[in-house]
This record gives structure tokens, C-alpha cells and sequence, in this order.
């Protein structure tokens, strides 16, 4: 933290409070300072609020103009604490005026140092010493400090997990007991500088399917190969090398060494000869003015296309390329990545950091080199590292001994065009002799192959002897080769390369500890933490709920000749219309009015009059709490004779008698889809009423895609006009020229509709600072807890029940068994075929195959010529292609416009009753045979199989 703030030991106030472990504890000493914390979190929630976005939005957005206002008051008072004489407080001031500074002051003083979405404490002591650095020495890419989520969140369980067990493996034995002494202990983390690109790679790591919405413009193409011929063979520095060809090296126009450290954006990176590189440019940054003409003519030859440079045109034209309309953002827009721009803004943006020094076109390429490489991240490694140092500090911190831990990192490049790489070092150890079991060849890395898992260790090696040799007895390692010792094979007299070197400090395979399979916890096990008094957030690590929460409306309800009907009001021409709920017919919701008399007694509902119309109208927080605290009871013993009980079950209803509606917000698109819904709703008309305003103002046919409008791109600025008219009752003026937008509009018209909940319907209870009560439902997600699951959140928590009728009369039952996964198994054919009718239709049993596993039901080689004749019917002349009939058997079509009938129903009538209730079918064709697989709830499949045992 003093780092952070630019001050030196002597300039720390003597009185300030010592936290545990001796040291000033500046954060404790810095909360005197009136709104200091308060603005520091401010900047905090900016980071997260804006991500990437916030540096451009600083002088725009009346927030963060704000924001900026006071930390600039605030300054001088912080001096004022700190004791700072004048000359001291004028460059404090200047130093520490940005938001990044006290969004990242939060972190280190006040901020919970628990999981990534907080800065971890080692991260952010990093950051401070390298803002304070102004040495010329080779810096590192930062260690980033953003407040926001960095990474996929599945792929971040599955890392926290692995760093868990890295922790726990080395704490009880080596790491505790010596801070228990009192021993000051350092830890080497060595990262290999990954060059995995995480957006579009992430699939790899989580072995899914590539998206199909990451691709990227040549994305097929090295990185390597695309910068080689950006530079047209021509060497930038050197003006003697005519071409490089392959002999060249990957060099970064503002050096690593330089202030703003390593910028590893493909914009940075330009190719030249090792000469040019090496002795020419050497670690300096240049201007237009260093280089060749040969190079500038190459890059730009239609504007010089007779060789005659003039490089102060050459500057004019990259500002005219780049500069927008705004001096904080470029003429194409925000930058995302480089190989999204057009060739020509390409060659401006890379060579815009060959502009003199104080060009601000040069700053603001930088700034956004170095604001992109913020938001991405730097390797699984390097994220690996923040999980186990931030593990390892909680550990400490619950010792009181944090002050003792401390981290040292090492990082070592697996870039094959440097020498001194992991890839360079592999490739030369697989062709050098090794001893016997050190034979790197068979582990070595395919293209069509997942890695190895001993590969992964013989990298951790390389990247172990490459930080020793580079770093020989320095930092938290203390170790050197020996004498005349090297990482590198030597030429024996024979003129056979052996190393010495690996063989002593590579592990073998046989001699790895036991293979530790790191795999989240089973939801059982989690289910009896949690009856066991364990608090949700410790359990489980995944999000429990869904994003939104489920609306929630209860009918109003009219009196009619003594019965209670449910439905809706509506208002026509200034007169109130009552709408009974089509699903009740003749049937009421109740016989007579003694509940709803009852219910307006407790003050649940009110009896009201609109337009003269007599309804009763529910109070809805006051009826939530009252089936909140009858649905709590139930944890303690169900009561289904209470009054309370009885009321709130005739509210909840059953089946299709329920009381109440779900609602939700859904975009206007979405309308098609919304009146194709069953039954008349309270929403049916507005939506109704949007449907065919939009039909009446389109000036181009209207086109559904699964229930969803498809807006034209020349339609986007009449549809944008027509829904906020139409929301905020604006009259259209039919005269005033729209505005085409130069995109389509960002934002999702939406109005209220029909709900269905698509998890486990809970009912949250929220309590505010001043005790006031509010209930809403969420959905418990399924994937985290099944609906058998769901009670055991409940009973833990307090403000917890589950929204269902049921509870009322069986209380809350928790499934803790096991779950077992039913594993494929071949079973008789006629536990899933009906015999008789299959000899009806002449269909040869013998050589067929059932298989069930899990929810699937196999049904393999059934005849093809036989399937085509009975299952596929030809009306046409002309034969469709295989695949499209496998499609329109499997959508279960009866015709599909003419050109197959299809006979599914007469496949139906093979199966024996439970397989026919599938959520779905695939088939598998080959030349002679046709294999079905059926989808089936795994309930079936486990009734399938116990029919058969019994049988």
C-alpha cells in the first residue's frame, strides 16, 4: 500500500495503528480521512460497472465526472493525514489522482481478500512495486488488478479446485510449521508465458465444441506468418538487409523494458532481421525517422509509389486514418482486436507507435494496448498462480502470520521463435541422447491429440531449468548450475549431444506422487452439509439461483350468484370488463366466499370497486408473507389442519386451479411466440394489440423465425421508432424523418407476459436495514440442486422455502443418496420392443441389439432396406438424401409437405409402452443397418431395467 501511494518509509506517520503482524497498518490509519473509503469503493464498483470501458468513459459520464471531482478533493486531506510537507504533497497529488489508484487502494486496505473476484493481496502488493519502478530493466506483464470476473466460470471452479489441492498438499508439512516458528517464508512461482489466446481457445481447456460466434478473421492463419508478411520481407531498421526471409525475429516496437511495459498485442509486434533487431534497434523505441526507406515504401506504396518518402505525409496520413471525431476514440470506433481492421488502418494503427513520443494519437494507441491487455487473460497459468497465492494467504492470514508469506515469480516463454523458450528447449532435449526413461519423444505434443498428462510435467521442468539459469542464485530458488554446468546438451567427442543437466532434476514417470483426480464434490455430499448446519455460500460455489427473478401476480376474483370466480379486469371505452379465467368454465375457484371473506379479514386481499365493478384484488407482499411464514412452519413440523395452512393451499391451488400466474419480461420480438401460448392471459391483448399495429406499419412483409420477429436491417430505425411509441404512448409523427441508425439499437424492448419457471420456484425473503419485508420468487437451478435437493437449501436457510403446495402437507424431504449412473448395458429385446407387433410388421428380431445406459435407449441394427420400406414412405420421384430423411423422421412429422410421409406412428407401435414416451430420437444409418436412439427420462430407463430383473 505505501508503495502503491509513492512513499517512502520515513514518510509514513509514526503514530499510525499497527495491524497484527507489527507493520503499519495504513488502511486502519487512512479511514480518518473523511469519505475516503467511501470514494475508493466508488472506484472499485466504477471498475466493475465499466470493465473495459471505463477509461473512455471518464470525461463523458456524469458519475464518474463526479467521482473524479472528489478523489481530487479528497487528495489535499489526504496529505493533510499523511503529514506530507509541500513539495511532497504536489507530487503525491499528481501521482495518485486516477480512479485505478483508489479502486485498487480499496482492494489492498479495506477490500475482502477472499476469491478472485476481489484482488488477491499478492497481486496487488506487484502491481505497486512495478508502478513505483522506473528502472530500465525487462518488467513483466503486470499482474492484473481489475475487480471483475477474468475468466469462464466453469473453468474457474475447475482451477480453484486444483489450486485447493496444490495448497493443502504443501501446507500441513512444509508451509505451516515453518511460519509457526516465526520463519519468513518466500515462494517461487514460475509461469510459462502461455500463447493461448483464451476467448477463441477456451473450448480446448473445457473440451467442448468451438462457438461459432468466436471466429475471427483468419483466424486459420499463424500469428507468426500474418506478422511476417505484414513486413513484405523487408527488415524495418536495418537499411542494409534487402530481405529476411526466415531468419528473422518477432520484435516489439515499444520494448519490454520500457515504462509501459509488456505490450504483447499483435499491433506491437512487427518483424525484422536479427541484426536490425538485435544491434540496430537494440532495446530503444524509435520514430518514422529510424526507418528504412525501403520498409516505409513497402508499406506505404500507393501513396509513394516512385519511392519518394516523405515522412512528415506519412504521420499526416496515420492521423488521418485513425483520428475520430473524439480525441479518446479512433475513426473506426473501439478497438477489439487487430485483425478486425481493414489492411489499411492495420498498417496506420502499428505504425502509429512509431510517432514522436509526445503524439497523442501514439498515447492513446498505447493506453488501449495496455487497457486490452487488462481485460485479457495472461495464460491458465498465470491464473493458476493467483488462486494459489491468494490460497496459500488465507491460510496464512488465519494463522495471523500473513505478514510472513511472501511470493516470487519467474516467467519463462514458450514462444518458439525464442531461444530461450520452453519450445526451443523441448525441441533440443528430443533430439539430444538422454539415459534410459528420459526419452522425451513418446510424451512429445500431437496436433490430433490431447496432451499427454506426463508432457505437462516435462514443461513444468524446462520452465524449473530455464528460471535457474536466467535467474542463477537470485530470488526465493537461491540456486545455481554449477561450474561450467548448463541446461543445453553438450557434444560429446563422438558428436552425440547428452545432458546432464535434465537427468538430474527431471522426475520419471514411475516416481510421480499418485495421480490425484480433482473433481467437484457430489451433490449428496453437499446436500448433508447442508442439513448439517453449513451455510449455503460454503457448500456450494456456483451460482444457486438463476440470473432473474420469476414475476408473480394473483388473480383478482369476482362474486357470482355466491361462487368465486378467478380472472382479470380490463378496461374498454372507460368501462371495467371482469374476464373469467377460460380454464374454469362453470367451475369457480371456490363454492362459496368464506376464504376469500377470510383472506380480506387478515388484510391479504381487498374488496374494490372499478368503474362500479365489485372485485377482490389481492394486497400481493402481504399475501407472499403470509405464505412465506406458513411454508417456513412446515421446517419445523407440517401443520396441514391449521387455518393458515388450509388458506395458503387453496392459494397455491393444484394442477391448473392455482390462484396465482407467472410473468416475465420478454422482448417485443418474441410476440409470435407469446400468442401462440394457451388460453387467454391478462396480456393477451396489448400483446395483440403490438402484433398487429407492427403488421399495419412494416413496410416490408413480416418474417417469423421460431417465434420471433426478423427485422430487416432497413426496418431497424421504423421498428426502433414504432416500440418506443408504443411503450411510452408517443404518437408517431408519421412527417418527421426517422433517423437510420448507423447499427442496430442495443436496447431490448420488452413487455410483461406469461411466465413458466425453468427451475425449482422458491420464495426469497429480503429484510432492509429498517426491518421492512419483501418477497419475490426465484428459480433454484436445477444443474446446482435438483428439485430432490432443493429442501436442503431451504432448512438451512432462514429467508428460504420452496413455493410449492405440497410442503404444506409432507414437510421438506432431502434426497442424500447417491446418485448412480445407470452404465451402458445390453438387455433382452423384448424389455423395449413389443414382439407381436413386431412380427405384424414382418421386422427379422434376430439380428438386433438393445442397449440402455442412463437416459438413452439403443436400438441397433434394425434392416435398412426394411426400415426404408416400412418407416419411409415414398411419394415422390426424385429421392431425398439420407440425412434429411433421418431429420424429418426424427422432428416426428406425420407429412412433410409432400415429399415423405412419414410413418412414425407405425415405429410408435414397436415399442413396448414405456420406451414410447421419449423426449427425442437420433439415428445412426450405415450401408445395410439403422440404429435408433430413444431419449428417455432416467426414470424410465431405471423402471425398464427393474422390469426386467423382475421378470
Amino acid at each position: 500500500m505505501r508503495v502503491l501511494l509513492g512513499l517512502n518509509q520515513q514518510q509514513l506517520p509514526k503514530e499510525a495503528v499497527l495491524g497484527l503482524d507489527g507493520k503499519v497498518d495504513l488502511g486502519a490509519y487512512l479511514l480518518q480521512v473523511k469519505g475516503l473509503k467511501q470514494a475508493c469503493d466508488d472506484a472499485r464498483k466504477a471498475q466493475k460497472q465499466w470493465g473495459t470501458e471505463l477509461n473512455d468513459n471518464l470525461t463523458t459520464d456524469n458519475t464518474l465526472i463526479k467521482l473524479t471531482a472528489k478523489i481530487k478533493e479528497l487528495l489535499p486531506a489526504l496529505c493533510q493525514r499523511l503529514k506530507l510537507d509541500k513539495s511532497s504533497s504536489s507530487a503525491f497529488i499528481e501521482r495518485n489522482q486516477s480512479i485505478y489508484h483508489f479502486a485498487q487502494l480499496y482492494q489492498m486496505a479495506w477490500g475482502d481478500r477472499n476469491g478472485f473476484a476481489s484482488t488477491c493481496p499478492v497481486c496487488a502488493t506487484d502491481n505497486a512495486v512495478r508502478m513505483a519502478d522506473n528502472s530500465g530493466q525487462a518488467q513483466a506483464v503486470r499482474l492484473s488488478t481489475l475487480s471483475m470476473r477474468l475468466i469462464d466460470g466453469g473453468l474457474k471452479r475447475h482451477l480453484n479446485h486444483q489450486a485447493h489441492h496444490i495448497a493443502n498438499r504443501i501446507w500441513d508439512k512444509l508451509l505451516k510449521p515453518a511460519l509457526l516458528k516465526g520463519d519468513k517464508v518466500t515462494i517461487p512461482l514460475i509461469l510459462e508465458q502461455n500463447r493461448f489466446d483464451f476467448a477463441e481457445n477456451l473450448h480446448v481447456l473445457k473440451g467442448t465444441l468451438r462457438s461459432k460466434g468466436l471466429s475471427a478473421p483468419d483466424q486459420f492463419q499463424p500469428k507468426v506468418e500474418r506478422i511476417k508478411q505484414a513486413s513484405h520481407n523487408v527488415c524495418p531498421y536495418d537499411k542494409q538487409t534487402t530481405k529476411i526471409g526466415d531468419d528473422g525475429d518477432v520484435d516489439h516496437i515499444i520494448p519490454r523494458s520500457s515504462r509501459y511495459g509488456t505490450l504483447n498485442d499483435e499491433a506491437n509486434l512487427i518483424y525484422a532481421s536479427r541484426t536490425g533487431n538485435r544491434q540496430i534497434k537494440a532495446n530503444r523505441e524509435l520514430t518514422l525517422a529510424n526507418l528504412s526507406d525501403a520498409y516505409l515504401q513497402s508499406q506505404f506504396n500507393k501513396e509513394f509509389p516512385e519511392g519518394n518518402i516523405d515522412r512528415d505525409e506519412i504521420q499526416r496520413l496515420i492521423e488521418q486514418r485513425l483520428t475520430g471525431k473524439r480525441a479518446d476514440i479512433f475513426s473506426f470506433g473501439r478497438y477489439h482486436q487487430f485483425r478486425a481492421l481493414s489492411p489499411e488502418n492495420q498498417v496506420a494503427f502499428r505504425h502509429a507507435l512509431f510517432l514522436p513520443a509526445d503524439h497523442p494519437l501514439r498515447a492513446l494507441v498505447i493506453s488501449t494496448l495496455q487497457h486490452r491487455s487488462k481485460n485479457r487473460v495472461n495464460g491458465t497459468q498465470r491464473f493458476m498462480a493467483q488462486l494459489l497465492a491468494d490460497t496459500l494467504w488465507q491460510k496464512a492470514k488465519e494463522l495471523g502470520k500473513q505478514g510472513n508469506l511472501a511470493f516470487d515469480y519467474f516467467e519463462v516463454s514458450s514462444d518458439p521463435n525464442n531461444e530461450n523458450s520452453t519450445v526451443a528447449l523441448r525441441r533440443h532435449l528430443e533430439s539430444s541422447t538422454l539415459a534410459v526413461g528420459f526419452d522425451l519423444r513418446p510424451f512429445a505434443k500431437q496436433t490430433t491429440q490431447s496432451q499427454h498428462g506426463y508432457s505437462h510435467v516435462i514443461d513444468a521442468t524446462l520452465a524449473f531449468m530455464l528460471s535457474v539459469q536466467a535467474h542463477p542464485n537470485e530470488g526465493a530458488m537461491k540456486i545455481q548450475l554449477a561450474e561450467n554446468e548448463s541446461i543445453w546438451s553438450r557434444i560429446d567427442d563422438d558428436g552425440t549431444y547428452l545432458n546432464t543437466a535434465f537427468e538430474q532434476v527431471a522426475v520419471l514417470p514411475k516416481e510421480l506422487s499418485p495421480l490425484v483426480e480433482v473433481k467437484p464434490r457430489a451433490t449428496h455430499t453437499k446436500v448433508k452439509q447442508l442439513l448439517d448446519g453449513a451455510k449455503p455460500h460454503q457448500v456450494v460455489s456456483r451460482r444457486i439461483f438463476k440470473k432473474n427473478a420469476l414475476g408473480i401476480e394473483f388473480y383478482d376474483f369476482k362474486d357470482i350468484a355466491g361462487q368465486l370466480f378467478r380472472g382479470w379486469v380490463t378496461i374498454d371505452n372507460g368501462q371495467a370488463k371482469f374476464t373469467k379465467h377460460s380454464g374454469d368454465k362453470s367451475k369457480p375457484a371456490d363454492k362459496n366466499l368464506d376464504k376469500i371473506q377470510r383472506l380480506v379479514e387478515l388484510g391479504l386481499f381487498r374488496l374494490q370497486r372499478l368503474q362500479g365493478l365489485a372485485i377482490y384484488r389481492a394486497n400481493k407482499q402481504a399475501v407472499l408473507g403470509y405464505i412465506f411464514d406458513a411454508l417456513s412452519q412446515a421446517k419445523v413440523a407440517p401443520q396441514p389442519n391449521q387455518e393458515q395452512s388450509k388458506l395458503v393451499s387453496w392459494l397455491l391451488g393444484k394442477g391448473a386451479g392455482k390462484l396465482y400466474y407467472y410473468t416475465a419480461r420478454k422482448e417485443l420480438k418474441k410476440a409470435p411466440s407469446v400468442l401462440k401460448s394457451r388460453g387467454p392471459n391478462p396480456f393477451q391483448e396489448e400483446w395483440l394489440s403490438f402484433y398487429t399495429g407492427w403488421e399495419q406499419r412494416s413496410q416490408l412483409p413480416i418474417k417469423k423465425n421460431k417465434g420471433m420477429l426478423e427485422i430487416a436491417s432497413d426496418e431497424q430505425a421504423n421498428w426502433q421508432t414504432y416500440c418506443e411509441a408504443f411503450l411510452n404512448r408517443i404518437p408517431i409523427k408519421e412527417n418527421d424523418q426517422v433517423f437510420q441508425p448507423a447499427h442496430t439499437a442495443l436496447r431490448d424492448f420488452t413487455m410483461r407476459a406469461p411466465g413458466t419457471p425453468s427451475g425449482v420456484p422458491s420464495l426469497i425473503r429480503k429484510i432492509s436495514g429498517e426491518g421492512t419485508k419483501r418477497y419475490h420468487i426465484m428459480d433454484i437451478n436445477t444443474r446446482v440442486l435438483g428439485e430432490e435437493q432443493a429442501p436442503a437449501l431451504a432448512i438451512t436457510s432462514a429467508n428460504v422455502v420452496l413455493f410449492d403446495r405440497n410442503i404444506l402437507q409432507k414437510g421438506y424431504m432431502a434426497d442424500i443418496t447417491p446418485k448412480q449412473t445407470l452404465e451402458a448395458i445390453e438387455i433382452p429385446i423384448e424389455a423395449a420392443l413389443n414382439s407381436k407387433n413386431c412380427q405384424v410388421a414382418e421386422l427379422d428380431l434376430k439380428p438386433i441389439k438393445v442397449v440402455i445406459e442412463a437416459n438413452k435407449l439403443h436400438i441397433n441394427n434394425i434392416e435398412r432396406q426394411w426400415f426404408e420400406s416400412n418407416l419411409l414412405l415414398k411419394n415422390e420421384a426424385v429421392e431425398k438424401p439420407w440425412w434429411e430423411k433421418s431429420k424429418i423422421f426424427c422432428s416426428g412429422q406425420t407429412n412433410a409437405e409432400g415429399d415423405h410421409s412419414i410413418a412414425q406412428d407405425s415405429f410408435k407401435k414397436l415399442l413396448k409402452r414405456s420406451a414410447k414416451h421419449d423426449k427425442g430420437m437420433t439415428l445412426k444409418v450405415t450401408d445395410e443397418t439403422v440404429s435408433v436412439t430413444l431419449t428417455l427420462d432416467k426414470k424410465v430407463t431405471q423402471k425398464i431395467v427393474e422390469n426386467m430383473t423382475q421378470d
